[in-house]
């Protein structure tokens, strides 16, 4: 997988456990590496946290080699049809729509967990 390439069509989908997962398998398999808490799936990057920031440096290659397997087989990132939930309503302005876009694709996955790291 290359850096910046698309993950999923449209929106964000974010797992906060394993229990979550039954709708992807590159996120069950992300939460297959020890001490992630977290899989957050963007347009083109998928961010991952872990109970601490001094782990990450551990767990960073590891969790690189699920994401580059996965995406080298090219299987899909969901194993059926998920709906991510909408970034913009219709009904918002212009400026509204722009500023939702910037807060799901770019702020959001690295804003809520100190720990979360941006791996493509």
């Amino acid at each position: 997988m290359t850096q910046g390439q698309t993950v999923i069509r449209a929106g964000s989908f974010e797992f906060t456990r394993k229990e979550q997962t039954e709708v992807s398998d590159l996120a069950r398999n992300i939460f297959g590496v020890s001490k992630v808490t977290r899989v957050f799936f963007g347009l083109n990057y998928i961010s991952v946290a872990v109970e601490e920031e001094s782990l990450w440096g551990s767990k960073e290659e590891e969790v690189k080699q699920v994401i580059s397997q996965y995406f080298d087989a090219k299987l899909p990132v969901f194993n059926r049809e998920v709906t991510c939930p909408p970034v913009a309503e219709d009904s918002d302005s212009e400026v509204v729509q722009f500023i939702k876009e910037i807060i799901e694709t770019r702020i959001r996955a690295i804003g809520t967990n100190s720990f979360t790291h941006r791996i493509y």
